[in-house]
């Protein structure tokens, strides 16, 4: 199963679960059926700012105490929070289910001036959607910027090395160099280790 695939599912288990949930109130508490649909999508929305705030509790309490210069303040960390459920929002409900509408084919043309090409390699449950921000950031900096969607999704992260082989082949031959930089994000990691493993740097 590919991560867009499984992305899709978990959207329609839960607007099932939200539908159902709806219903369930309709008739248990006498709403109209607008309230209560009204009512799932508030709690859909407040289990996402539940989950950040989770991380967010952890890190704040896990945390060591920032020199002088590096803190952020109560408002700054509230945006930071903010910002972060509305990543959160856009990348699970919009772009790695529906990547193939907001990402276009990687453009990778002859590098220029000795810059090697990058292989951005997704985390765990993700594909090449998790990238849309920083591919389009790097490409403005001039960089050559490749991408891969791992699949199948549970797959074991051996599995996956032969797939970036290819795509390492496909970027190197597309920017007519012999190597390219890897960045991995969380399992991109491990998976790009498992290929220099492998196949060597």
């Amino acid at each position: 199963m590919s991560a867009t695939t499984l992305h899709r599912l978990m959207l329609a288990g839960e607007l099932v679960f939200y539908l159902l949930l709806g219903l369930f109130l309709t008739g248990r508490f006498g709403l109209l059926w607008q309230q209560a649909v009204g009512l799932a999508l508030l709690l859909a929305v407040a289990g996402r700012f539940f989950i950040i705030g989770v991380t967010f509790a952890f890190s704040r309490a896990h945390a060591v105490t920032p020199p002088a210069g590096c803190r952020i303040g109560a408002l700054r960390g509230i945006a930071l929070y903010v910002r972060e459920v509305a990543a959160f929002f856009a990348l699970f409900t919009l772009i790695m289910p529906f990547e193939r509408l907001f990402m276009r084919a990687d453009r990778i043309g002859r590098s220029e001036g000795g810059r090697l090409p990058l292989l951005l390699i997704h985390g765990y449950q993700c594909n090449r959607g998790f990238w849309l921000e920083l591919r389009g950031r790097l490409e403005r900096a001039g960089w050559q910027v490749g991408t891969i969607s791992l699949d199948p999704v549970f797959s074991d992260i051996d599995g996956y090395v032969e797939q970036v082989a290819r795509r390492i082949e496909e970027v190197c031959a597309a920017a007519g160099t012999e190597q390219l930089i890897l960045v991995g994000h969380s399992m991109g990691g491990l998976v790009s280790r498992a290929y220099l493993r492998r196949h060597g740097n």
